[in-house]
């Protein structure tokens, strides 16, 4: 009976350790968006400036990135614009 009681205790001690393990990671932010993704971003941000300003030459800067988010101020012939452009990490590119 006594090492029924303790298997009991193991299970339920263990169920619990990888309960929280599974909670801990899933509340873990997401990595930023590395530089292939940025610099995807800055292209898209660029090649849409071009339609929006009516502008050959636009150049895009990084105003922040936060986990797949990608905020871009893009500036050319005296105008400017921000885009916010999504940008998934299993993904190439962003949208």
């Amino acid at each position: 009976m006594n090492l029924r009681i303790a298997w009991t205790v193991l299970v339920g001690v263990a169920s619990t350790v990888a309960l929280c393990v599974l909670m801990a990671n899933a509340c873990e932010p997401e990595p930023d968006l590395d530089k292939a993704h940025e610099a995807a971003g800055l292209r898209l941000a660029e090649r849409k400036a071009q339609y929006d300003l009516n502008c050959d030459t636009p150049k895009a800067a990084t105003i922040s990135l936060f986990s797949e988010w990608l905020t871009v101020g893009v500036s050319g012939c005296g105008k400017t614009v921000t885009y916010t452009l999504s940008c998934p990490q299993r993904r190439e590119g962003c949208l």
